[in-house]
């Protein structure tokens, strides 16, 4: 209640009115308020104190580097995304960066994930992150996640780049996130 009736200040402040909104956990404010504002990190979270920090509040050891990646040293949303079934998500989209051919497997992974918008969202932030490994192993960069780094050409990773940022731009808007999904993993392949 208190977002919404914020939100209307946000859209049409006074004069040279400016607003410093500050939020522990950016992902829980309504998409609205985001929207409407400029979104900036002050200051980086030490990864290793961060990983620490998940793994002692019970996150799994094998999800949480990824789990850094996703909300930072938020360990409260990082079992909300554990209990969520993200290792079973982060399962289905190796299996279908692995098997890029794999036609039959990209289409029954895009129908479970994309069922659910929460599912579909998550596993596509899986894929980002490890297409941004993929892209950081070709050019010498820090890759978050060795063992699980895909390999693909570089017109293929053109490609789902162009897929992802278009995706993101319209996720506010009602998609189906199934064939999303399916055009994205099918992609793949090319």
């Amino acid at each position: 209640a208190a977002q919404n009736a914020l939100l209307k200040t946000l859209e049409e402040p006074s004069g040279d009115t400016c607003f410093l909104l500050t939020a522990a956990r950016p992902q829980a404010l309504l998409i609205t308020v985001r929207s409407r504002s400029q979104r900036l990190q002050l200051g980086a979270t030490d990864r290793a104190q961060a990983l620490a920090a998940l793994k002692g509040a019970g996150v799994e050891d094998t999800l949480a580097p990824l789990l850094f990646s996703l909300v930072g040293s938020d360990a409260s949303r990082a079992l909300a995304l554990q209990e969520q079934g993200l290792a079973e998500i982060v399962g289905l989209v190796d299996q279908v960066l692995g098997r890029p051919d794999d036609q039959s497997l990209a289409l029954r992974s895009a129908k479970d994930l994309g069922a659910d918008r929460d599912r579909a969202d998550l596993a596509l932030s899986v894929v980002e992150l490890r297409i941004r490994d993929a892209l950081a192993a070709r050019h010498g960069g820090r890759v978050l996640d060795p063992d699980h780094t895909p390999t693909f050409s570089v017109s293929v990773l053109e490609t789902v780049v162009s897929k992802l940022q278009r995706l993101r731009a319209l996720a506010n808007r009602s998609v189906n996130r199934t064939l999303a999904l399916e055009a994205l993993f099918l992609g793949l392949g090319a």
